[in-house]
């Protein structure tokens, strides 16, 4: 029967990472980020992060899709145990300042930039 070698231990995950998906401006972006963020966050061990992970991803590129005519990219960047997910897009003007939730009453559209 012939020896196997050991198996080497991992090396422990970096304090710190970040990732960046490019996305085309199409609708369907918003489901192929939410479902690249989950195995980013469980590989990392932080899956109790993933539903408002994944609500905040959503609504970063959701608002980049629809207010834009370009490309975008999610970030995610974990360092000193801080958790930061922020989007960029191709629109050269700056997204309207957030409002209050309060404010919004029973509106469909409107929160992503006040959460």
């Amino acid at each position: 029967m012939p020896e196997t070698a050991p198996i080497p231990a991992l090396t422990p995950a970096p304090d710190s990472w970040e990732y960046s998906l490019y996305i085309p401006h199409d609708p369907r972006a918003v489901t192929v980020c939410r479902l690249t963020l989950r195995p980013i966050l469980t590989v990392h061990g932080l899956a109790g992060l993933l539903d408002t992970a994944e609500l905040l991803a959503s609504e970063l590129v959701t608002n980049a899709v629809l207010h834009t005519k370009g490309p975008a990219c999610l970030r995610l960047r974990f360092r000193d145990g801080v958790l930061q997910i922020g989007a960029w897009d191709a629109d050269p003007e700056p997204p309207e300042p957030p409002r209050r939730l309060e404010d919004l009453g029973d509106g469909e559209g409107g929160r992503g930039m006040a959460i």
